[in-house]
């Protein structure tokens, strides 16, 4: 039921902020009409004051989400809210434009307060409508958004740039070297540089200041030497050997090619989990990043029937080493956990803290093998 009633609004630094306050019976909503907007609509700036039995929100350490599905029962989720006074509990939202995608009223929208870790400390039911907009070009269709996950796959984007980055200057520089190589060993070939085993002949005066060890010399028209020189390797026209090339080999055999595998869906559920068999079904990829070390990453949606006290779980084509690390999610209101299964070396499981039936939801998980 929406509480219809005119909102009462507070005013700080010239701005107006309508109060909403969290402690509200769980078959009430807000109706917000500034949450309202015509398809289109893009970073929507909303005020919002948060209370709590009338008392401002200390929002020092928290962060406020708003999540919802519009009419047609997409899901909607974006972390933009910035804190304006956490003292005071006052917010401003930036709404993404997939919000004001599908024309009609949102049958599930909540402003959550949660903390670093994730979990959910408060939320509110709001209501809000999404106006038609007759003046856009192009037919605008509702789908999916997860502002969270977007940020995080960014984060991970520019992780693997950075190293993809170092490689391409590890290549370069081997690249340079190859090339200085090769400049040198035309210069040998075209008599431009002194050869061993064959005769050279010397144009110009040669200084020696450190000194010249040999078993014969000839010299014609003349050669200073001031000390020794002295050669512990080889060196030959159409080669180099020795510890240097070895050091320069090592150096281009240790630089790390980054490859991914193909999209894959070879997995098995198990204890209440199971795919939908569509377009969105969990789908899987690795990542190689060269030297043993990947990313294994896993997005889309399953079916649950399972019982809380009960892991459903998913079986992976890769062995994964435990100890390895797993960052995970089920987009189900905090209601769930996701880790790796410790007696297996390829599992991933999830647990929730309530029964599920018959539910689709959407997982999304990162693991980083160890490696030993």
């Amino acid at each position: 039921m929406a509480d219809t009633n005119t909102l009462d609004t507070v005013k700080y630094h010239g701005n107006q902020y309508v109060v909403i306050d969290t402690v509200l019976p769980g078959d009430q909503s807000y109706y917000v009409e500034d949450f309202n907007g015509r398809q289109g609509d893009n970073k929507r700036l909303v005020n919002v004051c948060l209370q709590n039995h009338g008392e401002f929100w200390n929002l020092g350490n928290y962060k406020v989400n708003l999540v919802g599905r519009d009419s047609k029962n997409t899901l909607k989720a974006t972390q933009s809210a910035m804190i304006v006074d956490a003292v005071r509990g006052l917010i401003r939202l930036a709404i993404p434009a997939a919000f004001y995608q599908a024309t009609g009223s949102y049958t599930d929208a909540f402003l959550q307060i949660v903390d670093d870790q994730g979990t959910i400390i408060s939320s509110v039911r709001v209501d809000f409508d999404v106006l038609f907009n007759g003046t856009l070009i192009s037919k605008v269709e509702s789908q999916l958004y997860l502002g969270q996950i977007s940020e995080f796959i960014k984060a991970a984007q520019a992780q693997v740039d950075m190293i993809k980055t170092d490689v391409e200057s590890t290549q370069q520089s081997a690249t340079a070297i190859n090339d200085l190589l090769n400049t040198y060993l035309q210069t040998v070939k075209t008599n431009a540089a002194a050869v061993v085993g064959k005769d050279n002949q010397w144009s110009a005066k040669q200084t020696f200041t450190k000194g010249l060890e040999t078993t014969d010399a000839s010299v014609n028209n003349g050669m200073a030497v001031g000390g020794s020189l002295n050669v512990g390797g080889t060196i030959t026209a159409d080669r180099l050997a020795g510890k240097a090339m070895d050091a320069i080999n090592q150096m281009i055999g240790a630089i790390p090619v980054v490859s991914s595998s193909a999209v894959s869906r070879d997995y098995t559920c198990g204890n209440g989990c199971s795919r939908p068999y569509d377009k969105d079904d969990l789908e899987l990829q690795k990542i190689d990043l060269g030297n043993g070390n990947s990313i294994i990453v896993g997005s889309g949606t399953l079916n649950f029937d399972a019982q809380a006290d009960k892991a459903a779980t998913i079986k992976l084509p890769w062995h994964i080493q435990l100890g390895s690390g797993l960052i995970g999610r089920v987009f189900d209101y905090g209601d769930s956990i996701v880790y790796l299964d410790t007696l297996s070396d390829s599992q991933v499981n999830i647990q929730f803290h309530n029964n599920k039936k018959a539910t689709r939801l959407w997982v999304t998980f990162f693991i980083v093998p160890f490696k030993y």
